[in-house]
């Protein structure tokens, strides 16, 4: 009767007792890897925080012509005059913005009261009747009053606008001269000039003209000249190159959207 029992026991599903220990320890396999990967997913999860050095962007100095002469300081060749004699601020009825006009005579310039070092210094200009006027901006001006003091030059001057060039003392690893450029009378330029680290560089209406290296001194006043021509200006901005370096905590997971958050650097608005 044991046999027939046996076979019995089987027929009914009944399994021997080395199946289903292994059954039990293959769930207790299966169940361990679950809890692992639970750890690991909640590990994933935790947000992962590292410092990184974020630079801030330098912010633009727009020069209000509403306020002027605040900001600026005048010199003129001939003693007495005043400055609202020689450069005064302008705005018709059908001007969005006000401008600064030179008459062009006496000679001098009207100097920043700031100093600068590493920056970029843009503006709008024209002359109103003459295209072959003369004026320029002085960069890195020097303290002395004089015409002309020890700077950079930066040419404004018909044919030759965009050259670049040392006045004084001043010195430069090389110059660079513009010709043959032609710049409308009574129309708009644009004009950037972008001083960092002894390079200088000028961009007239949105091409770059050049560059020149080795500048010395490399901090001094930005100043516009008065040079023989009348001569207008308007949207006057500068930017300060040096900004701090601020060490902030980024999140990896949201990193990409900051960097859209922070967006493409705008330039001022004419």
């Amino acid at each position: 009767m044991a046999p027939l029992t046996r076979n019995l026991e089987q027929s009914r599903g009944r399994r021997p007792r080395s199946f289903s220990a292994g059954l039990w320890l293959a769930g207790l396999g299966i169940c361990s890897l679950w809890m692992h990967g639970v750890t690991l997913r909640a590990q994933d999860s935790q947000p992962t925080t590292e410092t990184k050095a974020v630079v801030n962007e330098p912010a633009i100095e727009k020069w209000d012509l509403e306020e002027f002469p605040k900001g600026w300081k005048c010199f003129a060749s001939e003693e007495g005059v005043p400055l609202l004699e020689i450069w005064k601020v302008v705005k018709l009825p059908d001007d969005k913005v006000p401008y600064l006009q030179c008459v062009g005579k006496p000679y001098g310039y009207l100097r920043s009261e700031k100093q600068y070092d590493d920056f970029e210094f843009g503006f709008e200009w024209r002359f109103p009747t003459d295209p072959n006027g003369n004026s320029g901006v002085l960069i890195y001006t020097g303290e002395e009053d004089k015409i002309w003091p020890n700077s950079i030059q930066v040419q404004l001057h018909g044919a030759t606008t965009g050259s670049i060039f040392p006045l004084g003392d001043s010195m430069t690893a090389n110059n660079l001269q513009v010709r043959d450029k032609v710049f409308a009378a009574n129309q708009w330029h644009t004009c950037v000039i972008r001083g960092e680290g002894g390079t200088i560089s000028v961009t007239m209406n949105g091409v770059k003209q050049g560059e020149i290296t080795g500048s010395n001194p490399k901090t001094g006043n930005i100043a516009l000249q008065s040079e023989g021509s009348e001569v207008h200006f308007r949207n006057i901005w500068v930017r300060n190159l040096k900004a701090a370096t601020v060490e902030k905590p980024v999140d990896d997971e949201n990193e990409a959207s900051v960097g859209q958050a922070r967006g493409e650097r705008n330039s001022p608005e004419s």
